[in-house]
């Protein structure tokens, strides 16, 4: 019997129901003459595999010699066929893997089909692959349905979809390398400015508020101090205006007011003249300001305890994984979003993601989504002007998808350097672009929009607080004018 029928025979003898895989480091020694062994190495591509067996080297007592290295055939499966499964969540619109149609539910699952038979070129191996509808939770007893329910009981070899790196499954699964970040995000339209800041007051800053008395000032001096030199000079009254109307006639110019009365003097009327085109200019640049304002929109929510105490509505995106981290969230502002803004809608609180994003063109509402469907939707869906004044902030992070395989499992090093090896190639890259859209940009075409109540309530608001202070204004000077009367009437009498 030769050495390599021996070790044959003993791996086969005892090894025969092993987890020898080709990542195992099983050796066998067998003893020569002149104080020399030789070294075997045997593993089997799977578990239903047979086993082979190879001559590694030879040691003596003070020598080392390997005879050759094992990387190639061990990363040759010769065909075998292993067992995988992959999650289809959204089974009405599943309609194969060779489609590019598929439900955003279900992207992750088609992007890593795709690195899983790169896998199977570079092994040299075939897949059994079946579908599941879960990806797997924890059942509260140390086990796990779904997918990874699988994985723990060795009913297949590994995953042909990416899993959440999660410590609870790391424990009764083990993960190649990361594959695929993904990010979801809370989308949200910024309120308008005009809805949380007056903006009849935000142009003006210190050095306009400063130009503006500065101009008043000049303006009535001057009138003052024409009318009063030329009143003097000469014997005639040209004016008939005292220092309150002529500060009443600046000001009404400055507000584009006229005034019902007027001097026949030349040099007041230039000055009077000048001061109405000061007036237009300042005016029109004050429009033109308000009027871009008024389109604006703010970045008044900044963090999640904004959209929490804002009056902006909130829902997610249905997924199996969404309601999972709001609940085990240790986050206080995220726990306060979920149980002011989400729990009292109920089953509302999570729907489809061409639902949430409609909502946020038509309504103030955040929607919790997967930044890829998102994309998708805005970019095929909306208007360019409606890609503006979008908000995004991360509520929680997710981790990275994997593939997954048995505890333990002896393809898992094999596997991680196949994948990284199309991560260097830019395969993974490539994949990835084909499936998640790039992040829209605001058009540079801005359509002007039509302005609500909800724009104008400020400047509404300081007309009805100057109609209030008017009436109480009216109110005093009637009761003045009544007590006045009653002490005048009550001296007659004496």
């Amino acid at each position: 019997m030769t050495s390599a029928q021996f070790a044959l025979r003993t791996f086969q003898i005892y090894l025969a129901n092993a987890y020898v895989l080709p990542d195992a480091g099983v050796f066998l020694f067998l003893e020569t003459n002149n104080d020399v062994w030789e070294i075997w190495s045997g593993f089997r591509a799977s578990k239903l595999d047979s086993i082979r067996v190879f001559e590694y080297g030879t040691a003596s007592s003070n020598r080392l010699t390997v005879v050759r290295e094992l990387h190639d055939e061990r990363r040759n499966f010769r065909g075998i066929t292993l067992k995988s499964t992959t999650v289809i969540i959204d089974r009405d619109h599943f309609f194969g893997f060779d489609k590019k149609i598929s439900s955003d539910l279900d992207v992750f699952a088609h992007m890593h089909y795709e690195m899983i038979v790169t896998l199977t070129y570079q092994l040299n191996f075939k897949i059994d692959l079946t579908i599941d509808n879960d990806y797997g939770w924890s059942l509260g007893n140390g086990s796990f349905g779904g997918l990874t329910g699988l994985l723990q009981r060795e009913a297949v070899d590994f995953s042909a979809t990416g899993v959440f790196i999660r410590p609870d499954r790391m424990s009764v699964i083990d993960f190649t390398v990361g594959t695929v970040a993904l990010r979801t995000t809370a989308i949200f339209r910024q309120p308008s400015l005009s809805s949380v800041h007056n903006i009849l007051l935000l142009p003006f800053t210190l050095g306009v508020w400063l130009g503006v008395c500065a101009t008043l000032c000049v303006f009535v001096l001057t009138l003052v101090f024409l009318m009063r030199v030329n009143n003097y000079i000469v014997e005639q009254n040209y004016g008939t205006l005292n220092i309150p109307e002529i500060v009443t006639l600046v000001h009404g110019a400055i507000c584009q007011q006229g005034f019902n009365s007027t001097s026949t003097l030349g040099s007041i009327r230039v000055v009077v003249t000048i001061l109405f085109l000061t007036s237009l200019f300042i005016y029109t640049s004050y429009s033109a300001c308000i009027a871009a304002l008024v389109q604006s929109n703010s970045n008044s929510i900044k963090s999640i305890q904004n959209i929490a105490e804002s009056p902006m509505t909130f829902s997610a995106q249905i997924s199996q994984y969404g309601k999972v981290y709001f609940e085990e969230t240790e986050d206080a502002e995220l726990k306060k979003l979920y149980r002011t803004k989400m729990v009292p809608s109920g089953k509302k609180a999570f729907v489809k993601a061409a639902e949430g994003m409609e909502r946020i063109r038509t309504e103030f509402h955040g929607f919790q989504v997967e930044v890829m469907s998102a994309y998708k939707i805005i970019g095929k869906e909306w208007r360019e002007e409606e890609k503006c004044g979008l908000g995004e902030i991360q509520l929680f992070k997710i981790p990275l998808l994997s593939i997954a395989l048995v505890k333990k499992s002896g393809h898992k090093d094999i596997f991680k350097q196949k994948l990284i090896q199309q991560m260097e190639v830019g395969l993974s890259k490539r994949i990835a672009s084909q499936w998640i859209p790039p992040k829209p940009s605001c058009g540079s075409s801005k359509q002007y929009v039509s302005v609500s109540v909800k724009d104008t309530y400020l400047t509404l608001a300081i007309f009805g607080f100057g109609v209030c202070i008017s009436l109480l204004i009216f109110i005093l000077e009637v009761l003045h004018h009544a007590w006045t009367n009653r002490g005048s009437k009550k001296n007659a009498w004496e």
